[in-house]
């Protein structure tokens, strides 16, 4: 008879730790802000072979109020094929950042883009950054 109780005992104190556990995480589970990106790749004029690198992005704020101060991206790209060589802000969301920058790591074929803003960068702009190559 007490290792029955005892054994209901254990599993109703388990059930009941469990449903607190569950509970407590369900509420503790915050809406997150998602950042998609697409790049797209673009002729800059017809009968060149100049190409950008557009970097589209969409901010789907979950909450009310959403600062976007900076990112870095890096991409792997193939030496032979294409040579990334300049950035343009202008017109882009990081048109106004602070410290914007790009570095070309030649060793593992990656191209780095960091920028970092202490206002909010311009989500207005669907463009968040070019790349010429």
């Amino acid at each position: 008879m007490t290792v029955k109780m005892n054994n209901r005992r254990i599993l109703s104190l388990s059930v009941v730790l469990i449903s607190f556990f569950l509970a407590h995480s369900v509420s503790a589970v915050q809406k997150k802000n998602i950042l998609h990106i697409h790049f797209q790749t673009d002729t800059v004029k017809p009968g060149t072979t100049d190409i950008v690198l557009n970097v589209f992005y969409k901010l789907e704020a979950q909450r009310s109020s959403v600062n976007f101060h900076g990112f870095e991206c890096r991409y792997v790209y193939d030496q032979t094929k294409i040579r990334p060589n300049t950035i343009f802000f202008d017109g882009t969301a990081c048109a106004l950042a602070d410290i914007k920058g790009a570095n070309n790591d030649v060793s593992t074929n990656e191209y780095r883009i960091e920028v970092l803003s202490g206002a909010s960068l311009d989500t207005t702009n669907p463009i968040l950054f070019q790349v010429r190559y």
